[in-house]
């Protein structure tokens, strides 16, 4: 079964829900990457690792306007 867009804005969103930290969210992007990652959409690819690319270093974290930006896209 296809892991959808609406899928990972709930998960992303349940995140935020416990504050913005982008670090943690990077973290939990890659677990649903990991763990979905067979069964994620071909479109959502570029999306959850731009999530997860946050981890690497400041120049790469979104804001959480950008990250809500990045759900509302979806």
């Amino acid at each position: 079964m296809t892991y959808s867009a609406l899928e990972l804005k709930a998960e992303v969103e349940a995140e935020l829900a416990s504050g913005y930290e982008p670090i943690r969210l990077a973290k939990r992007a890659f677990q649903i990457y990991f763990e979905k990652g067979r069964d994620l959409d071909p479109a959502l690819d570029a999306t959850v690792m731009r999530l997860v690319a946050m981890e690497e270093g400041s120049e790469f974290e979104l804001s959480e306007e950008e990250v809500l930006e990045l759900l509302d896209q979806l």
